[in-house]
C-alpha cells in the first residue's frame, strides 16, 4: 500500500508525562519540560480528564487507520487470489464475485468490504485497476454454475467484432452463441443490455451494403 503521502501520526509523549507527574509543567519545551505557575487539585483534575480523554481519542483514531489498512491488506490479497487466472490470462477468465461473497469469505461485513474499496486502486499485470472492476455479478450456465458479466460483454464484443457485416447477428442470435458455444443461459432481452452497456448499436445499424 502507497501511503507514503500520509503523515505519520503520533501521539506527544509530554502529555503522558503530564498525566504522570502533574500538570504545572508544560509540554510546549524544546526537548524538556518548562515549570508553570502552581495549579490548584480542581484544576489538576479538569486538565488530567481533559488530557486523556483526548489521549483516547487519538489511540482510537490510530488503532482505526491501522485497522483499516489491514482489512484493505486483506482484501486486496483475496481478489488478487481469487482473480488470478484473469490476472495471468486475461479478461476471459474473470471470475464472478459480489462484495457480499469476498465479506463472507473474510468473516467481515459487506458494508466493510464496500468502504475499504472506496476509491482504491490496485497495480496488477493488467495495468492499474480500481478495486471495485474485480467484483461483478454472474450469468447462470446451463451446466450449473456461473460465468461473469464482464466474460459475457468480451464474448458479445468478440462476436459482433467478427460477424460478417453485409448479416449481422441480431442479439437473439448472439443469445444462441452464447448458449450453444459456452453452455451460458441467457436472454435476447439481456444480451440487448450488455450490447447498449457497450454502446454497440443494433445489428439494423451494423449492417453494411
Amino acid at each position: 500500500m502507497n501511503d507514503n503521502y500520509l503523515p505519520q501520526i503520533k501521539i506527544n509523549s509530554r502529555y503522558k508525562t503530564i498525566l504522570e507527574v502533574g500538570n504545572n509543567i508544560s509540554p510546549y519545551g524544546k526537548g524538556r519540560l518548562i515549570k508553570k505557575r502552581s495549579i490548584s487539585d480542581h484544576e489538576t483534575k479538569d486538565t488530567k480528564k481533559y488530557i486523556e480523554e483526548k489521549l483516547n481519542s487519538a489511540k482510537w483514531l490510530i488503532k482505526g487507520i491501522e485497522q483499516r489498512k489491514r482489512t484493505i491488506y486483506r482484501i486486496a490479497d483475496t481478489l488478487i487470489e481469487y482473480q488470478k487466472d484473469f490476472l495471468d490470462k486475461g479478461i476471459l477468465y474473470i471470475k464472478p464475485l459480489t462484495l457480499r461473497k469476498l465479506a463472507d469469505r473474510l468473516e467481515i461485513h459487506e458494508s466493510t468490504v464496500s468502504r475499504a474499496i472506496h476509491n482504491k486502486i490496485v497495480q496488477t499485470p493488467r495495468g492499474l485497476l480500481k478495486m471495485k472492476f474485480f467484483f461483478s455479478k454472474g450469468v447462470d450456465k446451463k451446466s450449473g454454475g456461473t460465468v461473469s458479466t464482464d466474460k459475457i460483454k468480451k464474448l458479445i464484443k468478440e462476436y459482433i467484432n467478427n460477424e460478417n457485416c453485409l448479416k449481422p447477428w441480431s442479439d437473439q442470435k448472439l443469445a444462441d452463441l452464447l448458449s450453444e458455444k459456452r453452455d451460458v443461459d441467457i436472454s435476447r432481452r439481456t444480451v440487448a443490455k450488455y450490447r447498449e452497456i457497450l454502446k454497440i448499436p443494433s445489428s439494423n445499424l451494423r449492417k453494411r451494403f
